[in-house]
């Protein structure tokens, strides 16, 4: 029986990637869900970041191919970065502390 419904991922992440992995690994291995696209909420540094340490490096590649994930999930438009009231992309920011 054909599914009857896609496996649509949201993730809200900042400087860690392998927050994307490890969750798609838990679902692949655990509960048998493949992804068919994913989204990621996401700071202009994040994204950069993602695709520096997954993507261009090739670790997302490899990592979709060991558990039979399609490749294409991630992509230019998977990708949705936070903007200011001016429109322009948001910078991660530390929080200070008050003491």
């Amino acid at each position: 029986m054909a599914k009857r419904y896609r496996e649509v991922l949201i993730f809200v992440t900042g400087m860690t990637p392998q927050v994307i992995t490890e969750t798609i690994y838990v679902l692949v291995t655990h509960h048998n869900i493949i992804p068919d696209e994913l989204y990621i909420i996401t700071t202009k540094a994040s994204k950069e970041k993602i695709e520096k340490e997954l993507i261009h490096s090739g670790r997302f590649r490899n990592f979709c191919e060991e558990f039979s994930i399609p490749v294409h999930i991630i992509n230019e438009s998977s990708f949705v970065c936070l903007t200011g009231k001016d429109g322009g992309l948001i910078r991660a920011r530390k929080l200070r502390s008050k003491d």
